[in-house]
């Protein structure tokens, strides 16, 4: 994840994803995270922000996969 703001380490995110509309048939996707990782961009005040899954419906993940799949 990219982001502006610096999270520390250990911290805990509740983190929603918009999908569009078609987007197997799902609004969002629900995720709660927790920091592993964090240093800046190449962008001057944005950070690189790592984060292992820790809660995740099984229908999100998925829809996750799907995702990584497609587009990695």
């Amino acid at each position: 994840m990219i982001g502006n703001t610096f999270i520390r380490l250990g911290s805990i995110l509740a983190l929603r994803c918009d999908l569009p509309k078609t987007f197997y048939n799902q609004k969002q996707l629900d995720l709660l995270s927790k920091v592993i990782w964090i240093k800046p961009d190449v962008e001057p005040g944005l950070y690189r922000i790592g984060l292992r899954l820790i809660k995740i419906k099984s229908s999100d993940l998925k829809v996750l996969e799907h995702i990584i799949k497609d587009y990695a």
